[in-house]
């Protein structure tokens, strides 16, 4: 396999194979200030820690050739901002796929902005957008047609209903409220009717 290994006055160092970027045993690139990229085979690739690293603090993870990373964020940058990436795709279960500095946020799964229990994103000036599986929605259509399903079979305390109500604004509070208590009601309606109950 011809190999090559260019040094740069700059004080950049590169591995080449094969026409490639490529090193098995070490990153593929590596610059004075201590910043340094992994390849294989022309390809962003490494399984023990971050492929590319900047001295500004900046990482990402990267498996041939794609973001990724299931243990943690796949990409984290100098002023603390994160990204969740999977097989190259914006993903997250358990939280935000991205979380800015700013405070803003923002739920993506396989690569499509979701969330059902409250908004997939938060600008930093405190205003929502609600996504399901990639489709936008007003905050009162995704209350009538999401949450109040998620809502009604899964709130148990007043806690978790306050957690909640927490990621709406005042009228989506109380579009909320009325729909749980309507279910609510219909449920107790339900469970008097069939003790025969009127």
């Amino acid at each position: 396999m011809p190999s090559e290994v260019i040094k740069s006055k700059d004080g950049t160092i590169e591995y080449w194979v094969e026409g490639k970027k490529h090193r098995t045993d070490g990153p593929a690139i590596q610059y004075a200030d201590g910043s340094f990229a992994y390849y294989v085979k022309g390809k962003r690739h490494r399984l023990d820690g971050p492929a590319v690293q900047s001295s500004t603090g900046y990482f990402a993870y990267y498996v041939k050739g794609k973001i990724h990373r299931t243990d943690g964020p796949a990409v984290q940058y100098a002023d603390g901002s994160f990204s969740y990436y999977v097989e190259g795709k914006l993903h997250r279960t358990d939280g935000p796929a991205i979380q800015k500095a700013d405070g803003s946020f923002e739920y993506w799964v396989e690569g499509e902005l979701h969330r059902t229990n409250g908004p997939a994103v938060q600008e930093a000036d405190g205003s929502f957008q609600y996504w399901v599986e990639g489709k936008p929605f007003t905050e009162a259509d995704f209350i009538k047609h999401y949450l109040e399903k998620e809502a009604s079979s899964k709130i148990a305390t007043f806690e978790e209903l306050d957690s909640i109500l927490e990621n709406f604004s005042e009228s989506g509070k109380e579009l909320l409220r009325s729909s749980l208590t309507s279910r609510v009601q219909e449920k107790i309606q339900s469970f008097w009717g069939h003790l025969g109950v009127e």
